[in-house]
């Protein structure tokens, strides 16, 4: 082969891998409804909380308020899901039982200490409270159109040995001593906080977010797919992918691609088949279509698992 031929050929290859040698990164975005199925435009009422404690206490504003903050910070409807027609506001009522359970140990101990006069270890006998406190919030969801009543249940604990401000900035301080130990009100607050703020979170719409490699091709009709993926026309690529797949069955890249793009624009059983078609021809020796065959299928059950209304 003459020189310029030969360059003249290497000029064709440069060329063409500079079309379809390079493939862009598709983000692929999973969408979950929230793990207590209220519609987003739901009005969010506080009712009648019945606390079981052995300290008498009234918590009923306090749970008001944080429900209230909770009521605020829900989104007024998720970007992924079809607009619906304008509708009456459904009116849901939040209301529930706390127990809460109160385990207290104290007395005196002996301890050690050394006299600063004489420098000796003498034993002296000190105070001590161990506090321990677990909380059982069931919070129950009435929704005003009759539907079924959602209970959740909640459990939060607490062991004054494990807090930090008992053992002080260095943890060096004594896990037990009454001076530092929080009292019950403040730790009940704290925990029956983090219940309603649990059940705040399972309120909100949940984004799963990953992104994927398509792979390139010297294919004229996978390389247009390319072309379109990187302007964000997943659902024409997924178009030429599929048109690309029907000459090339053979091709797991372009077969790979088609299952990507198929799952970025919602189609996950399409997916799941197609990725499993490439682990058929790579003979299960493609670790990235296995790991996203494994999502598609978790994000196809735990969207089964959500879309079961609890009762």
């Amino acid at each position: 082969m003459s020189l310029r031929r030969y360059q003249t050929l290497a000029a064709l290859i440069l060329a063409a891998c500079s079309v379809g040698c390079t493939a862009p990164v598709v983000t692929i975005t999973h969408h979950f409804g929230s793990a207590v199925p209220i519609p987003p435009h739901a009005d969010l009422r506080p009712g009648v909380f019945t606390l079981n404690c052995p300290d008498p206490l009234d918590l009923s504003d306090f749970i008001r308020q944080t429900l209230t903050d909770c009521a605020v910070r829900r989104p007024a409807a998720s970007t992924h899901e079809p607009v619906a027609p304008p509708s009456p506001t459904l009116a849901v009522t939040v209301s529930g039982t706390i127990d809460v359970d109160i385990n207290e140990e104290s007395g005196s101990r002996p301890v050690r200490r050394r006299d600063r006069e004489t420098g000796q270890l003498t034993s002296v006998r000190v105070p001590f409270l161990v506090r321990q406190i677990s909380l059982d919030a069931d919070i129950v969801v009435t929704p005003a159109d009759n539907a079924p009543a959602v209970t959740v249940e909640i459990r939060r604990s607490y062991d004054s040995r494990q807090d930090p401000r008992v053992r002080g900035d260095l943890g060096l301080a004594r896990a037990d001593n009454p001076d530092t130990v929080p009292a019950s009100a403040i730790v009940i607050r704290e925990l029956l906080a983090e219940c309603l703020w649990d059940f705040c979170d399972m309120l909100q719409p949940i984004d799963f977010t990953v992104e994927a490699a398509l792979r390139p091709s010297l294919d004229g009709m996978a390389r247009a797919g390319l072309k379109a993926a990187d302007k964000h026309n997943l659902t024409t690529a997924a178009a030429r992918f599929a048109d690309a797949h029907r000459r090339r069955p053979k091709d797991a890249d372009i077969l790979y691609n088609l299952a990507v793009t198929t799952e970025a624009i919602g189609r996950l059983d399409a997916a799941a088949a197609h990725y499993a078609d490439v682990l058929k021809l790579k003979k299960q020796k493609d670790p990235q279509a296995k790991a996203a065959l494994t999502r598609v299928r978790r994000v196809t059950a735990r969207r089964k698992q959500l879309t079961r209304r609890p009762h």
